[in-house]
């Protein structure tokens, strides 16, 4: 168990210092959700899963829901900005590595909002 946090202290002080890591952000499908309650609760389209239309997650399972909505998010910014995801600078790696942002189209905007009320 100690291990495992020097292992980690080490991999903070080291993106705290040098500021890059290499991360990729999956594509989470029903599949891949071990919770079968949740399971239930979830759709799926081509950037994740979202829950249905209606329908109120549970408190236990919301951290782990918020993490699959976080992701989705992050793919669908990543797919009509045009976003370097798999490199992250900062503390926590808060921030993207990326040259210039690709302004999206008025009709992109509104299939990015749609994506996004979705979940």
């Amino acid at each position: 168990m100690k291990i495992k946090k020097v292992n980690k202290t080490i991999k903070i002080i080291l993106i705290f210092l040098f500021g890059v890591e290499y991360c990729s952000i999956p594509k989470i499908s029903l599949d891949e959700v071990k919770i079968k309650n949740l399971r239930e609760l979830l759709c799926e389209d081509a950037f994740g899963v979202y829950k249905k239309e209606n329908i109120r997650i549970p408190l236990k399972y919301r951290s782990k829901y918020k993490l699959y909505k976080k992701w989705r998010k992050e793919l669908i910014f990543a797919k009509y900005y045009k976003l370097n995801i798999t490199t992250k600078y900062g503390f926590r790696r808060q921030y993207y590595l990326y040259d210039n942002i690709e302004k999206p189209s008025e009709h992109d905007k509104i299939v990015i909002k749609k994506l996004l009320s979705k979940g």
